[in-house]
């Protein structure tokens, strides 16, 4: 949430979040917004699922080649079912 909302909607989200805590659990807690960009874990994922979707959509191998070691499992959350979430042209 570093970066894709401006600072007034970080703040209602902010607000919103420690209500919730607040009113669901009994815990003391603290919120930190950083740079996704700067944490390599937030990067690696990004890639990971990216590769993933580039398999897919594309049938484009070589990302997916270069992590697939590294990659437990793949859930296919919109294979299955009979709601279509994407249309393709």
């Amino acid at each position: 949430m570093d970066a894709c909302f401006t600072e007034n909607k970080r703040n209602l989200i902010l607000k919103s979040l420690k209500t919730y805590l607040k009113r669901n659990f009994n815990k003391p807690f603290e919120i930190y917004f950083h740079q996704s960009k700067a944490d390599i874990n937030c990067q690696i994922a990004d890639y990971c699922g990216w590769a993933i979707y580039v398999k897919h959509d594309r049938n484009e191998l070589r990302p997916f080649s270069e992590v697939k070691t590294k990659i437990k499992s793949e859930f296919q959350i919109f294979k299955s079912g009979l709601i279509e979430y994407y249309q393709y042209e």
